[in-house]
């Protein structure tokens, strides 16, 4: 799995920007995970992902998946949760960008870029 070893710096600093946003004043957010990789796999990562009640795991044909789960507003949790979960999906599977949104709902959802992948 490529992840930048800064996952845990970039996730802290930006969960600064969430704190302090009217926009996520609940307990929870949607965590956004940008993934890219070859069809087949991200197949594979779609199916398991959406058997644990991921929204939004579709389209793995093009390369690129999407998918959004709703967890508790925790810096320490975040940070954990996106280390765990990465670790489980095949090598070749790159994460792009990890994001907080206020929705499921893309279109109407607000937003805060948690990481970025930088090579």
């Amino acid at each position: 799995m490529a992840i930048a070893d800064n996952l845990i710096s970039q996730i802290s600093e930006s969960f600064l920007k969430i704190e302090s946003s009217p926009h996520f004043s609940g307990d929870t957010i949607w965590l956004t995970f940008y993934l890219a990789g070859l069809p087949e796999q991200l197949k594979h990562v779609a199916a398991m992902l959406i058997a644990e009640g991921w929204v939004n795991a579709d389209g793995w044909d093009s390369g690129w998946i999407y998918p959004k789960i709703k967890v508790k507003k925790s810096v320490d949790l975040i940070t954990s949760f996106s280390q765990v979960i990465s670790s489980r999906w095949p090598n070749d599977i790159i994460v792009y960008g990890i994001d907080a949104d206020t929705l499921s709902d893309m279109h109407n959802s607000k937003f805060i870029t948690l990481y970025n992948f930088t090579d």
